[in-house]
């Protein structure tokens, strides 16, 4: 709750050139406390809608289906409570999602208001499938309403979908703006139980894909595994720092 009014703030602020577009905003409650006060942000071309799932904690899978049962809007993006927009990104994901019905932004990620990596596809305006293993972090597509899947009670569902999504084929990504993912000591890749876990989730997704003879997809979660058993062993060494520090400094050995 403490850092949501950035994430609602960085739709509010959103820069059109040549827009005008009706902004539904769905808060999708996972935790029990009261967030009413969010239904007064209302502004003009602004809808704030607020829900809440029936457990305390349930995930943000089930965050997220409980959402998407709300959504009346013809196209539909993601940004978790913690996170936030740059102030373009709506209107370019817009100018191409009406084309292609589903595009994806770079992701860069923050820590203490710095930059410390960028994430943006092998081919650089386009998102493939060998992303989820070469570029291990979260892109989150905007995609017309059709085309949502529900996602997965686990650990990096929203990795998975993407991947459901790219086993069809490859994402157009917008060349200006992006999806600001921010850390902090409160981050769940900082959780003590966020290895093990991802790990599960992974072994998990692998498994399924390979059930459904999906073995591109099978083989991007096996990768994943191996990076993250890697990043473990180098965890041991240097517990203070996060998950992304060290994505980062695979990347930078490449």
């Amino acid at each position: 709750k403490e850092t949501l009014d950035y994430a609602i703030n960085s739709i509010l602020k959103q820069k059109f050139k040549y827009l005008n577009p009706k902004i539904e905003i769905i808060i999708s409650i996972d935790d029990q406390k009261n967030y009413r006060e969010y239904q007064k942000t209302n502004k003009e071309r602004v809808d704030v809608i607020i829900t809440s799932t029936k457990k305390n904690r349930s995930g943000a899978g089930n965050a997220r289906n409980h959402a998407i049962k709300m959504v009346r809007g013809k196209y539909v993006g993601f940004l978790d409570a913690d996170d936030e927009y740059s102030k373009n990104y709506l209107e370019e994901m817009y100018f191409y999602v009406r084309k292609n019905g589903v595009v994806t932004a770079p992701t860069h990620i923050y820590k203490d208001n710095i930059k410390i990596i960028e994430f943006r596809g092998i081919k650089r305006d386009l998102l493939t499938l060998r992303d989820i293993s070469e570029n291990p972090c979260s892109f989150h597509p905007f995609l017309k309403r059709e085309l949502m899947i529900n996602y997965q009670e686990k650990p990096s569902q929203d990795v998975y979908n993407l991947a459901e999504l790219l086993d069809k084929s490859d994402i157009k990504m917008i060349k200006n703006g992006y999806y600001r993912l921010n850390i902090s000591n409160s981050s769940y890749t900082r959780n003590k139980n966020f290895k093990n876990d991802i790990d599960k989730a992974y072994k998990f997704y692998q498994v399924k894909a390979i059930k459904e003879k999906k073995l591109k997809l099978a083989q991007q979660f096996a990768i994943r595994r191996i990076i993250n058993k890697k990043y473990i062993n180098w965890n041991v060494e240097n517990n203070s720092k996060f998950y992304y520090e060290y994505i980062k400094g695979i990347k930078n050995e490449k």
